[in-house]
């Protein structure tokens, strides 16, 4: 599942360096990530497996959450060992399968 931590649509290159942003995220993380999360009509497994695409979003939720989302009322931790992009900051898709446990078949 893809979940978005922010409610609307907005060019946000060249805007993530800054402190408003990182303020936006952390009002968003707090209210509508987690009430998204919490909408959600969804049975959440006890080993949920959390990755971000963005570095600097990430950071910010991190930051913002304490380190932890709730999931069905259970804490479960975040951390930056969950960002999954490579050193580019483009989601590196060898780094979600290892984060989701996926094998990798296929590979060369």
């Amino acid at each position: 599942m893809l979940l978005d931590s922010i409610p609307f649509a907005m060019n946000y290159s060249a805007k993530r360096s800054s402190q408003r942003y990182e303020a936006l995220i952390r009002l968003t993380a707090k209210t509508y990530l987690q009430a998204k999360i919490d909408a959600l009509p969804l049975t959440w497994s006890p080993d949920i497996r959390v990755a971000f695409a963005v570095k600097r979003n990430a950071c910010a939720i991190i930051s913002s959450s304490g380190g932890q989302l709730l999931f069905a009322g259970r804490p479960h931790t975040i951390s930056t060992e969950q960002i999954a992009v490579n050193g580019a900051g483009y989601p590196d898709a060898k780094t979600l399968r290892d984060l989701y446990g996926i094998d990798h078949v296929g590979t060369v």
